[in-house]
């Protein structure tokens, strides 16, 4: 009975071991350095241990293996082999499938904290004559890493989990706008332009005004298409934010006449395309049968790409003096908190 109690623990001594593994792997070596770099030292001991790479990963399998299997032996050794095979089948259970996918616990961590020195000492001497062997059976290994994704559908998925992950750094517009980008392509010209019914139509003859420039501006839309008829052929298009009281004549002095062209159909990467060819801001969007249906400007695409546009209010950009003071003002504002902090 008391080969079988050694036994036994040898079989525990495998799970502590497989536990302590797990507390090593449970963050990428990248991560863990990352949070080392900071103010917690149950990070940077880790480290110390997880920096070893292949030489820590081969010393914990070669004490599973090695109390595992010697634990196993004396427990079928000294048991009848029904009792043998009861048992052996239950610690294989617990300790191979059960215990690696199992939660890691807090008293696992403390536990491998514990002997985390002991471990860290132990490397410090095996880890060349590890890599000595390990650089002479490289050639026996064909392991390759694979991502496991095969399609963008796999790549948005990773991204949805990141939305949900709950020690992710990433911002929540950072993650949308990812899976903004994969999904970009995704959309036509149609599903993002501004419809024909909103655009604004104004006679090429009409004279700039105040009733003119408040209807324009009542439209919520930033260019408004000149037409001599409503079934004539578009002319040209005028943005409003550039007519002033100050301008007098009519539309057809101030718009612009080239009109360029996008099929509804079209992805947004053609019709990113177009905007690059042509330079120009804005697109008339026709049908198949050359039926004018919206038209579409860089910032119906930014929207559909970014959702909004990212940054803060400022909008002072024809002020070369308020452009220059923008990230000045920033960094004196962080001066001043820190000296703050300083003196408290």
């Amino acid at each position: 009975m008391f080969n079988v109690l050694i036994g036994i623990l040898f079989v525990a001594l495998a799970c502590f071991f497989i536990v302590a593994r797990k507390t090593y792997l449970k963050l990428p070596e990248t991560e863990l350095k990352r949070r080392a770099a900071g103010s917690n030292a149950g990070y940077r001991d880790l480290y110390r241990a997880v920096s070893y790479g292949q030489s820590l990963r081969a010393l914990l399998w070669t004490l599973i293996i090695f109390s595992l299997a010697l634990g196993l032996a004396i427990i079928g050794k000294e048991t009848s082999l029904l009792v043998a095979i009861i048992m052996v089948g239950a610690l294989v259970f617990l300790s191979l499938v059960w215990l690696p996918n199992s939660r890691l616990s807090q008293f696992g961590q403390k536990i491998t904290m514990t002997i985390n020195p002991a471990i860290v000492w132990v490397l410090g001497y095996l880890d060349p004559l590890i890599k000595k062997i390990a650089s002479k059976t490289e050639s026996w290994s064909h392991r390759e890493f694979h991502t496991g994704l095969f399609e963008k559908k796999d790549l948005v998925d990773v991204v949805e989990k990141l939305q949900h992950q709950k020690d992710s750094r990433f911002t929540e517009e950072e993650l949308e706008i990812a899976k903004r980008a994969l999904n970009f392509d995704d959309h036509q010209v149609k599903d993002v332009m501004t419809p024909r019914k909103r655009i604004k139509t104004i006679s090429p003859e009409a004279l700039i005004g105040p009733v003119l420039i408040d209807e324009l501006h009542k439209n919520g839309q930033q260019y408004a298409l000149a037409q001599s008829s409503a079934k004539g052929p578009i002319e040209g298009f005028v943005d409003y934010t550039k007519l002033d009281l100050q301008r007098s004549g009519k539309i057809k002095d101030f718009m612009e006449k080239t009109i360029y062209y996008v099929h509804q159909d079209d992805n947004l990467s053609e019709a990113l395309r177009a905007f690059k060819i042509t330079n120009h801001p804005l697109l008339v969007v026709v049908n198949g049968h050359e039926d004018y249906v919206g038209v579409l400007n860089v910032e119906n695409i930014l929207a559909e790409l970014l959702g909004h546009i990212p940054g803060d209010d400022f909008d002072q950009y024809a002020d070369v003096g308020a452009v220059a003071n923008k990230h000045l003002k920033i960094h004196r504002s962080d001066d001043e908190e820190d000296s703050v902090k300083t003196e408290e």
